[in-house]
């Protein structure tokens, strides 16, 4: 059975990745349990049906949740293809090259509302957007309040999966009952403890080592501002 296969080129602790995803049907589960979050991320190039069967349960159990970091085929694909989705997304977490495509923003330099306000117009409720190195930004809609998180004073091992640890621990920290606010700082942990080491799963927290990180953020001044 083919599989997929990346190569990763490292230089300087940033990545180029080259990847083969195997062509492969994805099945909707039959009986997909209800739960509170539903975190949707990469899938490859035959995504389509699997979102169209997403929406209707989605529109189904209009309680749950959707968290949505879309991958590399979703983002090259037609807006038209996620569209749906994104419209009822509850957080969706992109970086800010992620988020000028989608909503044909253009250069977003020194525009951070206006691009969360443009992202947010899409459907999601929430727009968390990284920046590498220069942290990440977000806006809520039901509350108004726009937010900036900083950076550990540290330089990047290899960033693989940084983007994908970030949003998992801002989730957990949503799931936990955490503010937004607080939510960016778990990821932003999260994220900066990946990026220690060579790969994307080496590194990801679990609860007790979050409350360390957590710690360590405080002492080393990372906050999150609104602006």
């Amino acid at each position: 059975t083919a599989s997929n296969y990346s190569t990763i080129i490292n230089y300087q602790g940033e990545r180029t990745i080259f990847v083969y995803h195997a062509p492969r049907s994805y099945e909707f589960p039959v009986k997909l349990p209800v739960t509170p979050w539903v975190y949707l991320t990469s899938m490859g190039e035959s995504f389509r049906p699997f979102y169209n069967h997403l929406v209707d349960w989605l529109k189904a159990n209009p309680q749950i949740k959707l968290a949505f970091n879309p991958g590399s085929w979703q983002m090259r694909a037609d807006f038209n293809d996620i569209k749906d989705v994104v419209a009822l997304t509850h957080i969706i977490f992109v970086n800010r090259e992620e988020a000028e495509k989608l909503t044909n923003f253009g250069e977003s330099a020194d525009k951070d509302r206006e691009l969360l306000i443009a992202l947010s117009k899409l459907g999601p409720k929430i727009c968390v957007i990284t920046d590498g190195s220069k942290g990440s930004f977000a806006y809520d809609s039901t509350t108004g309040k726009f937010f900036k998180a900083g950076v550990f004073p540290v330089d990047a091992y290899e960033r693989t999966g940084a983007g994908d640890a970030f949003g998992s621990g801002s989730l957990a920290a949503l799931i936990h009952g955490k503010t937004l606010d607080e939510a960016l700082i778990w990821g932003t942990c999260n994220s900066t403890s990946v990026i220690g080491y060579t790969g994307s799963q080496k590194g990801l927290l679990n609860f007790e080592e979050m409350n360390i990180w957590l710690a360590r953020a405080k002492s080393s001044g990372v906050n999150v501002v609104q602006f």
